[in-house]
């Protein structure tokens, strides 16, 4: 019986010594874990239209949609978006709009930093269009 209480005891001993001798991580530590900062400054937009229509371009941001720009046809634009534009999180989806059209385009969310380079490439299909960010 003496030896079993030996054993608990060891085996308990070694665990507060396993847990006491631990290093702690806190998020900070860790980038990757750490809450997003909020974009501080503007984004560039480079918009690339290879449709023959006008497209008009919203920003999408914590469920509300603001008017960003119409981009001529067949041209290549740059804009800069405001950090008012941009979700809490850092994310931002667009929206597309053709004039004269009824085909409308919604970009994935994605998520953007300070000094991003966000850049849009309009096809002739909305639906086919492309996006980038470094």
């Amino acid at each position: 019986m003496l030896s079993v209480r030996s054993n608990v005891s060891a085996c308990l001993a070694v665990s507060l010594l396993l847990v006491g001798c631990a290093r702690h991580h806190r998020f900070d530590d860790n980038p990757q874990l750490a809450e997003p900062q909020a974009v501080s400054g503007p984004v560039v937009l480079e918009v690339e239209n290879h449709n023959w229509s006008d497209v008009v371009l919203f920003v999408i941001h914590d469920g509300r949609t603001h008017r960003l720009a119409q981009v001529a046809a067949a041209r290549d634009q740059s804009f800069e978006i405001p950090a008012h534009l941009i979700g809490e999180e850092g994310t931002i989806r667009f929206a597309l709009h053709r004039i004269g059209g009824r085909d409308d385009y919604n970009t994935e969310p994605i998520s953007i930093r300070t000094g991003n380079t966000i850049r849009l490439t309009i096809e002739g299909k909305l639906e086919h269009s492309s996006i980038g960010v470094w």
